[in-house]
């Protein structure tokens, strides 16, 4: 009898996880990440979750929580997202970490206000399905997914099983993602949008009995767990409508004595500005979340007891990680740059950064003396950047560093297959070739064709043409 238990268990064991197997490698095959990163950050290392909608991970940046303020926090949502979701997603969250404090939208609330809400089929999978496998998971199926839908998100290979034709035998090397962004989804667009007032807006519109009751099992499994709750409802082009809902929100978390933040009453204290700080109507941009992530990273740190970890060499990686987050702050910042002064000055501000060049001149006219004054700032006054009207040159900077620089009157032919990545420069008074991993990047216009490679991202982030007369284009 004993035996055949044990059979019994370990052939539960292993139908468990080919099943997980299978339904993560089809997922990664389909339209979703093959599992969700946040299994994979270390146990109890993070201070603060925050869960719900895109209005979370669009709105609260933990890479400037923890550069400004030290605190380890992760986006832990997914579109669209329900409060009944959110509170299996607290479940999920609370079986790896133990959080000082959970911050939770209020937009999960205010824009599923129904009892009998069915969710679109795509926001649905982006929240379920790559959960881990669990009662959990059953149970969020069963909140979410009508009756007769649920067998296809209970098995999840029965919806994305056309892709095993894809699968390809990195698709099996699963469960290994980390998060550099922590949850957070970096947008630089930029439009224009209503401010709406709804500061005058007093009146309640009562809760779906489904949101009442999900909003209070929030509450009492924070309070069970003695983990603190901040109910934070982000910026955005508000209804009238959707402010009374918000309002009924408020006046149940007073009556629990929970703190929230309503941002859409705070535009100004923030110095949100409409016309450059959100990515659509429902969403900050970067620059809008880093506005916003600052005011609560102070709020936070004036209201709860969350440690600061800078110092603490146990989370010394997190420099590492969100080191990223800085980076792309960079190529941004690079690429919008116009002033040819400006742009060098943000280039030799890095240590990242590899900087090659090709010259074209397919004109009678010489490139400016104070073109070539500046040009040689690039290089610390190292590039010699000493040629005739009609020779080719090249030059690869690294570091600040000048690794190469070439002039001559016949073609400019480099080739490195050995350090950083494959890279050829191609140079000749009719055309200019820079090739990375075999793509070209050079702009191949008249004057310097330059492109800057970043070693941390590991990509291109800027391509420029500086032409004769010192002007950058893109």
């Amino acid at each position: 009898m004993k035996k055949r238990v044990i059979k019994v268990l370990i052939f539960i064991v292993v139908f468990i996880s080919i099943y997980d197997i299978c339904n993560k490698v089809f997922i990664g095959v389909g339209e979703l990440k093959a599992t969700n990163p946040f299994y994979n950050e270390k146990e109890d290392t993070l201070d603060i979750i925050s869960i719900g909608s895109s209005h979370m991970f669009c709105t609260i940046n933990p890479s400037i929580l923890w550069n400004n303020y030290g605190i380890t926090s992760y986006n832990f949502g997914g579109p669209g997202q329900a409060i009944w979701t959110s509170y299996h997603y607290m479940l999920e969250a609370l079986k790896t970490q133990e959080p000082k404090l959970m911050i939770i939208d209020v937009f999960s609330i205010v824009v599923i206000n129904s009892s009998d809400y069915v969710g679109h089929e795509g926001n649905v999978r982006s929240n379920i399905d790559n959960m881990k496998i669990s009662i959990n998971k059953f149970n969020a199926i069963e909140n979410s997914v009508k009756k007769e839908d649920r067998e296809a998100y209970y098995i999840n290979f029965m919806k994305y099983h056309s892709g095993w034709k894809k699968i390809e035998k990195s698709d099996f090397n699963i469960d290994k993602d980390i998060d550099l962004y922590k949850g957070y989804n970096m947008i630089a667009n930029r439009k224009k949008i209503n401010k709406n007032d709804v500061s005058a807006i007093k009146e309640l519109t009562e809760l779906s009995n489904k949101n009442k009751e999900y909003l209070y099992k929030v509450i009492n499994l924070a309070k069970e767990k003695n983990i603190e709750l901040l109910f934070v409802s982000a910026p955005y082009q508000i209804t009238e409508n959707d402010q009374k809902i918000a309002n009924s929100v408020y006046s149940i978390l007073e009556e629990e004595n929970i703190s929230y933040i309503d941002y859409n009453l705070l535009y100004d204290e923030v110095e949100l500005d409409f016309e450059k700080d959100f990515r659509d109507n429902g969403h900050l941009n970067a620059y809008g979340a880093t506005k916003l992530t600052n005011h609560l990273g102070n709020y936070i740190e004036t209201h709860y007891d969350i440690p600061d970890r800078r110092q603490d060499p146990e989370y010394a990686y997190w420099w590492d990680d969100t080191q990223y987050y800085y980076r792309w702050v960079d190529e941004q910042n690079l690429k919008t740059t116009t002033d040819i002064k400006k742009w060098i000055e943000q280039v030799q501000n890095s240590n990242n950064y590899i900087v090659l060049g090709s010259y074209r001149n397919t004109t009678n006219n010489k490139i400016s003396a104070e073109t070539i004054q500046t040009m040689k700032i690039l290089g610390g006054e190292k590039l010699s950047f000493n040629f005739d009207l009609k020779d080719n040159y090249a030059f690869i900077i690294d570091n600040g560093q000048v690794i190469y620089e070439k002039k001559q009157k016949s073609k400019i032919a480099y080739k490195n297959e050995e350090n950083w990545f494959k890279t050829r420069i191609d140079a000749t008074t009719s055309s200019s070739s820079i090739k990375i991993e075999a793509e070209e990047y050079s702009k191949n216009k008249d004057g310097l064709n330059i492109v800057v490679y970043d070693k941390v991202l590991e990509k291109v982030v800027d391509s420029v043409n500086i032409g004769l007369t010192g002007k950058i284009s893109r």
